[in-house]
This record gives structure tokens, C-alpha cells and sequence, in this order.
């Protein structure tokens, strides 16, 4: 990982963690993350877009979570390649980008 890009990694999960230490910001509400790479390659980003949307229908036997995991929205990768790739994807699914 190139180190200004694993910086702004740094920065969502320092974010996404006071925000949900802070139970004035969004009470009852947790957020949570998912990080994919696009190994620089925007044609692979299609696929890893699809799996953001549907790897969390996998059915395991005998577990039960009351965790909800729904995308609501999806930050971007820093070429414009990339997040057009993603686009064309998220926008059937009407997911913001």
C-alpha cells in the first residue's frame, strides 16, 4: 500500500470511529467499513463493486446476527477511471458515489 493512500485509510477509520463513539452524533446508529483495492486496475473494480453488493447474501448455517449491513454509500477511488468503473455499477443499484 503507498503510503499517502494507506493515510487516508487511516483517516476514514479514525473518522467512522469518533463518529460512532459520540453517542449525540447518530445515536443508535453504527457505521461500519468495508476497504477494497483496486489493484490499479479499473476493469477489476466491476467485479469488486458487485462483490461490495452482494457478498453479504452468503447463508451460514446455524448463525444468526442482528447486525444489518446495508451500503448506503460508497467513497470513490482516487483515479477517475475507477470510480467510473464503479459508477456505471452503483448507479442500477441507485447507491451514492
Amino acid at each position: 500500500v503507498v503510503t499517502k493512500f494507506y493515510q487516508h485509510i487511516l483517516a476514514l477509520v479514525f473518522a467512522i470511529d469518533e463518529i460512532n463513539d459520540d453517542p449525540k452524533i447518530l445515536p443508535n446508529i453504527t457505521l461500519g467499513f468495508r476497504i477494497y483495492d483496486s489493484y490499479s486496475h479499473s476493469r477489476l473494480t466491476y467485479r469488486t463493486a458487485l462483490g461490495l453488493l452482494f457478498k453479504s447474501h452468503h447463508f451460514i448455517p446455524n448463525y444468526k446476527c442482528g447486525i444489518q449491513e446495508n451500503v448506503i454509500g460508497v467513497i470513490g477511488g482516487l483515479s477517475s477511471d475507477t470510480s467510473l468503473c464503479m459508477a456505471n455499477i452503483l448507479k442500477l443499484y441507485k447507491i451514492p458515489q
